[in-house]
């Protein structure tokens, strides 16, 4: 951080000031880091190095679409909270947030063209055009106005792009489509990530479940498919770094190691974990372990086992 700002000998001190505070933004996005939050993120000429790239950030002019669904989900939880404890006026003062975001959210992040959702820029006062999986965070947070939550053919179009995707890699989604050597960007795929899109779709699935709607088998299968995918990636890149099971599973002939689960993975390939940014890919891992039990817990009936061919 410090190189990327104090070596800038185009930047006065303002400028300095304002680039610090944009890679803390960034950091705490969670998404550090990202193109979605650079000036211009589908620029066709990158810029060569990783340093040049961070000092085009203007995170703090983004608002972002994940960030104001989990808010939304928060606000309507508190207010469930108030309401245990029988605190009325506090019931409506958190529903009212709630509301006033859900207005937000539907005027500033809704893309009618693309038929999704996506970050507001402040600068451009615009919708952003950029895709990301953040896109599909009002599903999983269920920050949905009511003419959508229960409307197919939109959802259908949301997630178009995610069968896509599906039909073009061999592993789970990208987060984005820039390839910008950040590792929230392409071609890395994060278990969060694909929790947030399988969750997404059995929460519509789940409604449309309630209203009596059988016809809609697309969301189950899609929630399936990216599920069976997850599971491919992470199984193929344990059992390509020496996992192995005693009894039912030898380990290959060709590695040493004992096999890992890695926090992000490569969607074009099954066997390699992800890379890009700014430290070596880690090993472990709480959320890859937690998402794959959850998905073992949903669809552990249906899933096949992972064909791991090169």
């Amino acid at each position: 951080d410090y190189e990327t700002v104090e070596l800038a000998t185009k930047f006065n001190s303002t400028a300095k000031r304002e680039l610090y505070a944009d890679i803390a933004t960034a950091a705490e996005s969670g998404w550090d880091f990202s193109s979605r939050w650079v000036r211009e993120p589908s620029a066709k000429q990158l810029p060569a190095n990783t340093i040049d790239y961070l000092r085009t950030l203007n995170t703090r002019s983004i608002i972002p679409i994940d960030l104001n669904s989990i808010l939304y989900m928060n606000e309507m939880t508190l207010s469930e909270f108030a309401g245990e404890i029988g605190d009325t006026k506090m019931v409506r003062s958190f529903k009212d947030a709630a509301g006033k975001r859900l207005e937000g959210i539907e005027e500033l992040t809704w893309n009618e063209e693309l038929g999704s959702y996506g970050d507001y820029n402040l600068t451009s006062k615009s919708s952003t055009n950029l895709f990301s999986l953040a896109t599909y965070f009002p599903f999983w947070a269920e920050s949905l106005p009511k003419d959508f939550a229960t409307n197919s053919t939109k959802v259908i179009k949301s997630f178009s792009r995610i069968i896509d995707l599906l039909s073009k890699y061999p592993g789970s989604p990208p987060t984005t489509l820039i390839d910008s050597g950040q590792q929230w960007d392409f071609p890395n795929s994060w278990p969060p990530l694909n929790y947030v899109l399988i969750k997404g779709l059995l929460n519509f699935h789940s409604r449309l479940i309630d209203r009596g709607e059988t016809d809609n088998e697309i969301f189950i299968s899609l929630a399936r498919n990216l599920s069976q995918r997850y599971v491919d990636s992470v199984f193929c890149a344990w059992y390509s770094t020496g996992g192995s099971i005693p009894g039912l599973l030898e380990k290959l002939t060709n590695v040493t190691d004992n096999g890992h689960i890695f926090e992000k993975y490569n969607t074009l390939e099954l066997f390699l974990p992800g890379g890009g940014g700014e430290y070596v890919v880690q090993t472990g891992f709480g959320w890859t372990n937690g998402v794959l039990l959850w998905i073992f817990s949903k669809f552990g009936d249906v899933l096949k086992v992972p064909q791991c061919i090169e």
